[in-house]
């Protein structure tokens, strides 16, 4: 992201609407997110930003974006903020599924699209070039924090069938499709292989004494 920590601060303290949206149903949380900038998710969140509210197109929530570009500070303070990890959005993907369905090249058209619209909306800082957040780059690490948080799966959808309030299936998405297959049909085998980890453990404590 293009914005440095003081001056978010000063557009906070300035009494911005830091749950504005844009002509994207975009939030400034969202676009933190997307780019992997912890720092200024942190300010926005401490400033009573949603940490749960669903934006853009395909209404996921900040820990979605954040699982995607696998940036693993970006996910942890979403998480320590109460970041839900069994949120859907329209697609019915949880953020463990939204990690698993990102291949790099979508990684990398998702950072330059949102990088592209920042220029647009704040202009060019030549003086402090953003790093690109997928060097940072974590799966396995978001994967895992996804899990000790208390995200669920199965290997292939075929297994459990957990339901949560609203009667959905938290292993599925609307196409029945587990975090899972999902990771291996993307070639995402690092991902996969975390998932079958918690999924063998998960067995493991259900299997009858």
């Amino acid at each position: 992201m293009l914005a440095r920590e003081e001056c978010v601060l000063a557009f906070i303290e300035a009494g911005a609407d830091i749950e504005d949206v844009d002509g994207q149903n975009g939030t400034a949380l969202e676009y933190a997110s997307q780019v992997g900038r912890a720092d200024i998710v942190g300010l926005l969140l401490s400033a009573g930003a949603n940490v749960n509210r669903h934006t853009g197109g395909l209404q996921g929530t900040a820990l979605h974006y954040a699982a995607c570009i696998g940036h693993l500070a970006t996910v942890e303070t979403l998480l320590a903020h109460g970041a839900d990890v069994s949120a859907a959005d329209v697609q019915g993907h949880t953020p463990l599924h939204t990690l698993a369905v990102a291949d790099p090249e979508s990684r990398r058209k998702m950072v330059e699209a949102i990088e592209k619209l920042l220029v647009f909306y704040v202009g060019q800082n030549h003086h402090a070039k953003p790093k690109n957040p997928l060097e940072d780059y974590d799966g396995v690490g978001v994967a895992e924090a996804l899990f000790r948080a208390g995200a669920k799966a199965d290997t292939l959808g075929e297994h459990f069938h957990d339901h949560d309030g609203s009667g959905r299936c938290v292993f599925t998405d609307k196409e029945g499709r587990s975090a899972m297959k999902i990771a291996l049909h993307q070639g995402n085998y690092h991902i996969a292989s975390v998932i079958s980890k918690h999924v063998s453990a998960m067995k493991r404590e259900n299997r009858p004494k």
